[in-house]
């Protein structure tokens, strides 16, 4: 009888569908302690632990089709740290003297300081940074939805995927992706990307001729079209003495806002072009990344990097962007021993070598931004033309620990075009170093740092400011770059290990030297800067 229930139900059940779910991600701390933030003596001490969490998950239907995503809980990851969101479940209400009137319940205590002996926090609330859709054909690979993109180096395009970054590149559009397979050395993807469709003008503030705006208007979008294409031989010719990684990323964003005036059209056509080189011959390893930057715009976020806002007044600045910035680094690595067991990941196994390495970066600038954006349009209108030099890297790429750290202590030194606390921009930097790798007792690197400013201060400027401070019992900041060029140099000590595939366990220390470009106060000089920090990250 049991047998004849079991044939049954093979023959006249309907058709089975399985799902396969799947998930990783971390969590990890980063303990630090700085001394005199911005290199300033009056800012205290800097201490705090940054939390950082990632999870990504996969629904598979099928061989060719599944859903991905990625959840985020914190929405500012520079902001990040543990203990800092309290939210008590009662408090006391303060009156404008600072004296506590009504120790009764108060529910309306976010942000208040923590009850020391009933605390409470803000709840987490969970965030879904990307969602796409895959869907494998023959010839091509199709993603479809909030995806992000990583390229080179990560100076350009970062997916930001590695615990404690703060910031991501992420589109939302859909493309195609051939990768490389294993005997396979041509890779090629090509997409299309929607930018903007926020019914608001790039060109606020000129006339709007009572348009409509939304999905049935065409003046509003802004939109970017991309292709890639790599060689990539390192497995293909795994073990020769002679491999090469070399690719180009382009992309191309365009829109338009028609006005009242047709020769004063607002436009958007911006071209990026991206050439990563890897060459490994032997012991050395020669990474290059070139960014190039061509087009015009006049979206008012260019003012960040020296651009001139339009305005009604002075009518459309279309803003030339054309720049070029460089970024690489020179390894040789000697004196290897010991073998692995098993995939480098897992971190088992006696290998060991030593790197010298040389790291170099030119980001241009643009000294238009120390000017406010009334000067800008001045200037533009007599020039008939306005140029943005300025190109910043990605957040990402943090080539030290205490310059361009992404400090929020260091926001307010930010100056258009010029200086950027988080990233790089109009800066050359050199660093060199040495880095001994083991599989047994971890990583050890030594890095000494030298960094300057592109361009500084106009002349003209610099006299008007000074003479504001002689008419003036007590001047104000100075803006970073007024005294010099030199920003600094910072020596790193950093210390890292893999405990299997689960644990990652670290530890660093910096000293910042300031440069003349760091003096902000006519009165006091920027003082050295010491940092101590850890890092525990789980993996799961």
């Amino acid at each position: 009888m049991f047998r004849l229930f079991i044939i049954g139900c093979l023959v006249f059940s309907p058709a089975a569908f399985g799902y396969f779910l799947d998930g990783k991600g971390h969590y990890g701390l980063r303990p630090a302690t700085q001394t005199n933030p911005a290199f300033a003596s009056d800012r205290g001490l800097y201490q705090a632990t940054l939390q950082t969490f990632r999870l990504l998950g996969e629904a598979k239907a099928n061989d060719k089709l599944s859903l991905k995503l990625e959840f985020g809980v914190f929405n500012d990851p520079r902001t990040a740290f543990l203990g800092d969101s309290g939210e008590p479940e009662e408090c006391a209400n303060i009156d404008s003297s600072g004296r506590s009137e009504n120790r009764s319940q108060n529910r309306t205590c976010d942000g208040r300081h923590q009850d020391t002996g009933n605390p409470g926090y803000s709840s987490y609330n969970p965030q879904i940074k990307e969602l796409y859709v895959e869907y494998g054909f023959d010839y091509c690979l199709i993603r479809a939805g909030r995806r992000s993109r990583q390229w080179g180096m990560g100076v350009f395009l970062n997916d930001g995927h590695s615990p404690f970054d703060t910031a991501r590149s992420v589109y939302d559009g859909i493309s195609c992706d051939v990768n490389l397979q294993k005997t396979q050395t041509l890779a090629f993807s090509v997409g299309i990307d929607r930018l903007a469709e926020t019914g608001t003008d790039v060109d606020i503030g000129l006339p709007q001729n009572n348009k409509n705006y939304g999905p049935s208007m065409t003046s509003d979008d802004l939109d970017q079209v991309y292709f890639t294409i790599q060689y990539d031989d390192r497995k293909a010719n795994a073990g020769k003495s002679f491999r090469r990684n070399v690719g180009i990323y382009f992309a191309n964003v365009f829109g338009s806002e028609k006005t009242g005036n047709p020769e004063q059209s607002a436009k958007t056509d911006i071209k990026f072009a991206d050439l990563y080189t890897a060459f490994y011959l032997y012991n050395i390893t020669f990474r290059n990344e070139v960014l190039f930057r061509l087009g015009k715009s006049a979206d008012p976020s260019w003012s960040r990097y020296g651009a001139v806002e339009s305005n009604s007044d002075t009518g459309v600045h279309n803003n030339k962007l054309d720049a070029i910035a460089v970024a690489g680094d020179l390894t040789f690595s000697f004196g290897r021993s010991g073998v692995d067991v098993g995939p480098r990941e897992f971190n088992q196994g006696t290998a060991s070598w030593h790197d010298i390495f040389i790291e170099y970066a030119y980001a241009p600038g643009d000294r238009d931004g120390y000017f406010d954006q009334d000067d800008r349009r001045s200037e533009a209108l007599i020039a008939g033309a306005t140029k943005v030099g300025a190109m910043a890297f990605h957040r990402n790429y943090k080539p030290t620990l205490i310059l361009f750290n992404d400090n929020p202590e260091m926001d307010e030194f930010r100056v258009d075009g010029v200086y950027d606390p988080g990233r790089l921009m109009n800066v050359s930097l050199v660093a060199g170093g040495y880095r001994y790798n083991s599989l047994g007792y971890g990583n050890f690197e030594f890095k000494f740092i030298s960094a300057q400013l592109n361009k500084s201060i106009p002349q003209d400027l610099k006299h008007q400011i000074l003479q504001d401070e002689a008419s003036q019992s007590d001047p104000g900041k100075r803006p970073v770059g007024f005294s010099g060029k030199h920003l600094g140099y910072e020596v790193d000590l950093m210390y890292s290990r893999g405990i299997d595939r689960s644990v990652d366990l670290g530890l660093a220390g910096a000293v910042g030297i300031p440069g003349a470009a760091m003096r902000t106060s006519h009165k006091e000089r920027p003082v050295i800067s010491y940092l101590l920090q850890g890092s525990l990250v789980f993996k799961f």
